[in-house]
């Protein structure tokens, strides 16, 4: 489940939709909250990450 477009990819996601398109593949984004600022949303995915590399 994606959260925002940028969930997927932070760079290239255009590009990403574009050969999805031509190849006849649509992209479903779910729950896309678009009232969840920016700074805490980079928050969430830092911690995400740091939780993954310290549990290794």
């Amino acid at each position: 489940m994606l959260v925002t477009k940028d969930r997927l990819l932070r760079f290239g996601s255009e590009l990403l939709f574009r050969i999805c398109a031509i190849r006849g593949v649509e992209v479903v984004i779910l729950d896309a909250d678009e009232d969840i600022p920016q700074e805490q949303q980079l928050t969430a995915d830092l911690v995400e990450i740091l939780t993954v590399f310290s549990s290794r």
